[in-house]
């Protein structure tokens, strides 16, 4: 799973938890992002966003200060702009503004940096800089760029603390934002955060329940009650629910194909670090009991097929590896209501499952007291 810092949830924010703005679906829109940084010429500006996990660039240069984009797009999505300084002045990397790609202008000023700029036009932008500032989003960034910064183990030490004391809490700050502003897009982007990993029914379902029926009944909204339906079936003791993909040589295979073995259906991507590093644990695993009336199913969320196929390729994947190459939309991920990889269930021979989220010494353990460790 992502760890709890903040380049991980940075990464989240832009990455798992892509939602589109309800109401501005299949269609084309047209921003226009423009502003003023300075009074330099020169300077590069990278405009950077994701569409169903490709990375579209755009660059420009400052002309006195000024800026302008014009994009167009389908779905109203996450963004970053980020400004080149000159070679000793402050990092690229750093000095960068988050935002949103809306219809319409969106305007950013700010007198010496990308970082410091203000958003004084764009009304879905408006609404983002409440969600960050009751989350915190804003100061824990602020922490993590002074913690980057100095050279002083002490402060460093003391900066990141204090970070990660703002992230302990952070769930109890995505409550608040969805308990006070129940007709916000941002509400529901809070609860999938919320939500990733495992989607606790108990917590999750009375919040979901709380937003207005706008937010509810649009597509995002159907597609994230969906996932809370899925959830209550997915459990411990209940039926694996059936589904079929292709493999990677295109042939159409069925979860129900395995039943009588135990098998272990494994969520997964090949951009997935974490995924990445649990292979090896999967490929001891199965060649220690592919024998024993084993085998493991890998469900892959990727969208490119080469990247899937080499990564297959690269780890030693030798088992069934499926995929429909629909990312998120994967529709055994969204079946299992799958909100982050890795993950996985073991399923018993009569297609029951009789565990979850079993990885490491853990799948061991498991698969040792079930089929026998000699």
């Amino acid at each position: 799973m992502i760890n709890k810092n903040w380049g991980a949830l940075g990464k989240r924010l832009f990455f798992l938890a892509l939602l589109s703005l309800p109401g501005l679906i299949s269609a084309q829109h047209k921003a226009v992002i423009k502003g003023t940084v300075g009074k330099g010429t020169g300077q590069k500006l990278m405009l950077s966003y994701v569409v169903n996990g490709t990375v579209f660039r755009d660059s420009t240069y400052l002309k006195k200060g000024n800026f302008q984009f014009k994009v167009q797009f389908s779905e109203v999505m996450p963004a970053t702009l980020r400004l080149v300084h000159n070679e000793g002045e402050k990092s690229m990397v750093h000095d960068s503004k988050d935002f949103y790609l809306e219809p319409g202008t969106v305007l950013l000023q700010s007198k010496d940096s990308m970082v410091n700029a203000v958003i004084t036009q764009g009304n879905l932008n408006k609404e983002y800089l409440i969600f960050k500032e009751t989350i915190a989003l804003g100061e824990m960034s602020k922490l993590a760029r002074a913690a980057r910064a100095t050279d002083d183990p002490n402060l460093k030490k003391t900066l990141e603390e204090k970070r990660e004391a703002l992230y302990s809490t952070i769930g109890t700050r995505y409550e608040t934002y969805i308990e006070s502003y129940p007709d916000s897009y941002f509400s529901l982007l809070a609860l999938n955060f919320l939500s990733s990993g495992e989607l606790d029914v108990v917590k999750i379902e009375p919040l979901f329940e709380g937003l207005s029926a706008r937010i509810k009944s649009s597509k995002e909204g159907v597609e994230f009650k969906n996932q809370i339906e899925a959830a209550k079936e997915i459990k411990v003791g209940s039926m694996a629910p059936d589904f079929e993909q292709t493999d990677a040589t295109g042939k159409t295979v069925r979860l129900s194909d395995f039943r009588g073995r135990y098998v272990l259906l494994d969520f997964w991507a090949s951009w997935c670090k974490p995924c990445r590093q649990d292979n090896p644990n999967l490929v001891k695993a199965y060649a220690k009991y592919k024998d024993k009336n084993f085998t493991i199913v890998g469900v892959s969320l990727d969208h490119k097929k080469e990247a899937w196929i080499q990564a297959i390729a690269n780890d030693g994947l030798t088992w069934t590896n499926l995929s429909d190459l629909n990312y998120f939309k994967n529709k055994a991920a969204l079946r299992y209501a799958i909100r982050a990889v890795p993950q996985n269930y073991l399923i018993d021979p009569e297609g029951r499952i009789v565990a979850a989220r079993l990885h490491g010494e853990e799948l061991e353990k498991k698969l040792a007291e079930l089929l026998g460790s000699n």
